[in-house]
């Protein structure tokens, strides 16, 4: 019986723990990044997250973040 290397079972291992705990979550169907804003409006990435966060206080938005972004989308 052949056995796997040891640098691959751990590789293996680390590939199933993002799975588990999420830490990849991807971009649903529906959302938008503050980067991907800023570009379509013209704007700046600042500029963007200062009207995003605006709507997302008054209701307009709702953000979802992850370990390594923050996801918009139309409630």
């Amino acid at each position: 019986m052949k056995t796997k290397p040891k640098q691959l079972t751990a590789l293996e291992a680390l590939e199933e723990a993002i799975r588990i705990t999420g830490a990849q979550e991807k971009r649903r169907d529906n959302e938008f990044t503050a980067q991907e804003y800023a570009e379509r409006a013209s704007t700046g990435i600042h500029a963007a997250r200062r009207m995003l966060t605006s709507a997302v206080k008054e209701g307009k938005l709702a953000v979802r973040k992850t370990t390594r972004n923050f996801y918009y989308s139309i409630p």
